[in-house]
């Protein structure tokens, strides 16, 4: 309101910086809980969704298939896990020496490929479930495996 108090101003401009200094400890915070999946002796990886922290055996996840925001993450004994990420968030967080995006929708793990049908373009997984090789991206994929 005219006219400006300089010393309201300056209380509240501190007031913003101070709220805001909060903000970002928290949300660092969580990042910093999120970037633990980086250490190399890494074996789980930390997903927020829905308000919670799911914590995940990366050697259970065999393959991750997106769904629009949806992302569902197949696990060893037929389980699968559905948040609300995208592909690409997810694939941020998995570790890129164990795991490909071989589509636009897939990203699989190369540890658990049972075979690879290079003429049709797809991967058949420990689960028999079959994942499509982007032709773009299929020399990458054999370079990486």
């Amino acid at each position: 309101m005219k006219p400006i108090d300089s010393d309201n101003l300056n209380d509240t401009i501190g007031k913003i910086k101070k709220f805001n200094s909060k903000v970002l400890s928290i949300d660092r915070l969580e990042q910093l809980l999120l970037n633990i999946n980086n250490a190399p002796a890494k074996q789980k990886v930390t997903i927020n969704a829905d308000g919670k922290l799911i914590f995940i055996n990366i050697n259970d996840i065999i393959f991750v298939q997106s769904d629009g925001n949806y992302s569902t993450i197949y696990l060893k004994n037929n389980k699968k896990k559905v948040v609300t990420k995208k592909l690409k968030d997810i694939n941020a967080i998995l570790p890129q020496s164990s795991f490909f995006r071989t589509h636009s929708s897939y990203i699989v793990s190369l540890h658990k490929i049972k075979e690879f049908l290079k003429t049709e373009g797809y991967l058949i997984m420990e689960s028999n479930h079959e994942i499509p090789v982007a032709r773009q991206r299929k020399s990458e994929f054999l370079d990486k495996i």
